[in-house]
């Protein structure tokens, strides 16, 4: 089956409306990731979609680039799933966001990780 955006457009308007759903969604990324090698391919390409579509949603307002820190990168360990979700991931960030966006998203804004 074909990749829906209609469920990542869904999860942007809970994310607009309940802001703890950010938190909630990234949790679920992370639980994801942990059984990523026992999903079929299509499975791993849709969450790669959906991913991108929400991180790359407008001014980090959904979720942030740091929802992959617990991705184990080392090239030893990194199962091909894995692999297969980072280059879906990144190609569909890098084309469906234009040249601002993708700054923002790979920027880290030291003045709002420490405001109060």
């Amino acid at each position: 089956k074909a990749f829906n955006p209609f469920y990542g457009y869904l999860a942007m308007r809970v994310c607009e409306y309940q802001r703890k759903s950010n938190f909630t969604l990234t949790l679920t990324f992370w639980d994801t990731f942990k059984q990523m090698d026992t999903f079929p391919v299509r499975k791993v390409a849709n969450l790669a979609k959906l991913l991108a579509l929400l991180v790359g949603g407008r001014d980090g307002q959904y979720l942030n680039i740091g929802v992959l820190k617990r991705i184990d990168f080392s090239p030893s360990e990194i199962q091909e799933n894995i692999a297969i979700f980072l280059t879906i991931f990144m190609t569909t960030l890098f084309e469906s966001s234009d040249e601002d966006r993708i700054k923002s998203v790979f920027t880290y804004d030291t003045a709002a990780a420490t405001a109060p």
